[in-house]
């Protein structure tokens, strides 16, 4: 309600709330209730102004809030509207001790620097928390988000960061001898610096904590995720990928120290030393998981990891599938040297040998390190038995020695170390670039473990287990064997079963538990199953990759056969025929291994041969064949006439005779008496002529007569 009235209402409330408070805090501070204190009792402390809050949907009433906490020293939280859009365009200043929450209704709420602007500058002790919103188009010179000099906590909780930006350093955060920085259970997308930190930029600050949150895609000079410089970095639970820099595409730390816990650092680059991380001091530690992968930088300048000073650690367990050459990290220590002549010396010998393996885990340089030492060394056993032993001689002397010069990590927190790595089995990187991935990748072939166990050296677990495959490096779990294929033990690339034998089953482990193929069926190189012999081929034994084509003069007509059939008789049958093929029209053949058409014989004059004749067939009378290689035969055409089978040719018809076509005799002609037939006509019909002059015709077939002496016939007919 205060927020909707107008300002100079507004200010008269708050200075009411004021007066109030100033009221209440005199009336503290005034003579003491009768059930108050005797008078030399110090008067009671006054209390804290009451924390201010808010819900507003504007960037002035968030502003005026702000200001009227600074104004009375109070904490303030001020909620924004749901859907809520605040467009600044200018910083929101906290120069107080304070702290500051801003934070959304829980339905989302933005604040947008419109690329004019950075969202929030911090000092003079002031903390602020970001909670549930949504933070976009931030610009300044220093932290496109929140600047933070001399300032208290920032914090940046379940809140998504986009497009922010600072011309120097730190795209989100830029923090200088203020409190700690967290980002949490946050999603940071597209930010930069034109400097350092694309992200976070911190300078002899507190802690850097990047917790369950994801950042891709920002970029820096120096940096692409993070620069630090006399501040601690730890990144739990979280993934930075696709970012980049000059130098140290993910994460560059300059001096203090930097964890990185079941984190992953992917796809980041380096156009001149260290995609994923570039040490130039201080401590860095890997452990639980942490993995930097798909990195890159130029040749040999550390696509991983770039070392040029500081230590970098790694403590296992590395990711499932994955290793390095690790140590046990413990305090070596001078030899047991206590004489041996008089009894307590032996005595000392003894339990100083007796205790060696205890005092390996004491970071305490005293020959009786305190209960308290002795406790948390044992606690460090991983052996429960070794352990619980122990425990039990923690009252006893333990004669322990003086530590050696060269040590297997640096357990000693007078030169920085962290004494909470003994014990444990950890990486100390030399101070050469890391080109692959980190931790190590398993190689194809291994299978990979999630035990640390199995992560110290090349080996990993050990071969692939046979009927298994290992394909990929990382492997961490065997994938069965291919169907069609076996797996002997350490395969990373399944063999195929042999040609002639086949498998449908996953777990194969050598060539002779593949089925041979029957007969009838082939199987080629890598079968799952056999497959019958195509027509015109066959198998007539086991274990066959491919089949036969039937020989020329048989064929198969069906599938899956272990023989071919001789080849039928009128027909001729190639080599791999599926069916036999009938001599050609004109053709003919009695044998049943014509390997080919020019096999067949030509039928003979006299004769036809139909398509797939096994004998020539004599033309019937009435027809012939003049040639060879005849189809059919012919009829004798109008005028002629055969009257024998299996002729060449056929005869002229005679005179006073009629053949139509395909007679097979000559027809008597049926003249009428004065007429006569003279000749066959083409037609085969005979044509009747009258008689002519001076002769008689008595008709039928008869031919004229000339009139005898002593007659005559004047006329025709």
């Amino acid at each position: 309600s205060i927020l909707r009235a107008t300002p100079s209402t507004r200010v008269a409330v708050v200075m009411l709330v004021l007066t109030t408070l100033l009221l209440s805090e005199v009336h503290l501070q005034g003579a003491p209730s009768p059930r108050s204190p005797p008078p030399s009792t110090p008067p009671s402390t006054p209390p804290s102004p009451s924390p201010l809050s808010g819900l507003v949907s504007a960037s002035s009433d968030l502003r005026f809030l702000i200001d009227e906490a600074q104004n009375h020293g109070s904490d303030v939280t001020v909620v924004l509207a749901p859907g809520a859009h605040l467009k600044l365009s200018s910083q929101i200043k906290c120069t107080s001790n304070i702290k500051v929450t801003v934070a959304s209704s829980g339905e989302g709420a933005t604040l947008d620097g419109q690329e004019q602007t950075g969202l929030f500058y911090l000092s003079g002790g002031c903390s602020l928390t970001l909670r549930g919103l949504t933070l976009v188009n931030g610009r300044a010179l220093d932290g496109g988000v929140v600047e933070a000099m001399y300032a208290g906590d920032v914090e940046i909780i379940e809140s998504t960061v986009r497009n922010c930006g600072a011309i120097r350093d730190g795209g989100v955060v830029s923090a200088a001898n203020s409190g700690a920085v967290s980002i949490r259970g946050s999603t940071v997308t597209g930010c930069s610096a034109g400097d350092s930190g694309g992200v976070v930029y911190a300078l002899n600050s507190g802690a850097v904590s990047i917790i369950g949150s994801n950042v891709s895609g920002c970029s820096a000079v120096i940096g692409g995720a993070t620069f630090l410089r006399d501040t601690n970095l730890d990144v739990t639970d979280s993934t930075i990928s696709g970012c980049n820099a000059t130098r140290g595409g993910a994460v560059y730390v300059h001096s203090g120290s930097a964890s990185l816990a079941r984190s992953t650092i992917s796809s980041c680059i380096a156009t001149e030393y260290g995609g994923g991380l570039y040490s130039a001091g201080g401590s860095t530690s890997l452990s639980d998981g942490a993995l930097i992968r798909g990195c890159s930088a130029p040749k040999g300048q550390g696509s991983s990891i770039f070392l040029l000073a500081g230590e970098v650690s790694y403590t296992l367990p590395a990711p499932a599938g994955r290793w390095l050459p690790n140590a046990r990290c413990e305090v070596y220590r001078e030899a047991c040297s206590y004489p041996l002549s008089e009894a307590a010396s032996r005595a000392k010998q003894a339990a100083c040998l007796e205790h060696r393996s205890d005092c390996a885990l004491t970071e305490s340089d005293a020959i009786e390190p305190s209960s308290g030492k002795k406790e948390a060394a044992c606690s460090r056993h991983t052996d429960n038995d070794k352990q619980a032993a122990c425990h039990e001689t923690v009252e006893d002397p333990w004669y322990c020695q003086a530590p050696t010069f060269v040590q297997p990590c640096n357990w000693n927190n007078e030169t920085g170390g962290d004494p909470s790595g003994l014990g444990e089995s950890l990486y100390q990187l030399p101070l050469l670039p890391v080109n692959e991935d980190f931790p190590f990748a398993c190689a194809a072939g291994l299978l990979g473990s999630a035990i640390p166990e199995y992560q110290s050296s090349s080996s990993c677990a050990g071969r692939c287990p046979e009927r298994s495959q290992c394909p990929i490096e990382a492997t961490d779990e065997a994938l069965p064997c291919d169907a069609g294929h076996y797996c002997p033990k350490g395969t990373s690339v399944p063999l195929p079963c042999p040609a002639g034998t086949y498998s449908n089953a996953t777990d194969l482990a050598a060539a002779g538990e593949c089925t041979d193929a029957s007969p009838g069926h082939f199987a080629t190189t890598g079968s799952t199953q056999q497959t019958a012999c195509a027509k015109g081929s066959y198998t007539d034994a086991y274990g066959q990759g491919e089949c036969t084509p039937c020989a020329g003069g048989t064929y198969q007509d069906e599938e899956g056969k272990t023989a071919c059939e001789p080849c039928e008789a009128g027909s001729h049958c190639a080599v791999g025929a599926a069916a036999a093929l009938p001599c050609e029209a004109g053709s003919y053949s009695n044998k049943t291994n014509l390997d080919s058409a020019s096999g067949c014989m030509d039928c003979p004059l006299g004769h036809a041969c139909t398509t797939g004749s096994v004998t020539p067939m004599a033309c019937r009378a009435g027809t012939f064949a003049s040639g060879s290689r005849n189809a059919e035969c012919e009829p004798c055409k109008a005028g002629s006439y055969q009257n024998a089978i299996g002729a060449a040719g056929c005869v002229a018809c005679g005179l006073g005779s009629f053949c139509p076509v395909g007679a097979s005799l000559e027809l008597p002609a049926t003249c009428e008496p004065g007429t006569y037939a003279n000749m066959t006509d083409g037609d085969g019909l005979p044509d009747c002529f009258d008689c002519p002059a001076g002769s008689s015709c008595p008709g039928g077939a008869a031919p004229p007569r000339q009139c005898a002496a002593g007659s005559y016939a004047a006329t025709e007919r």
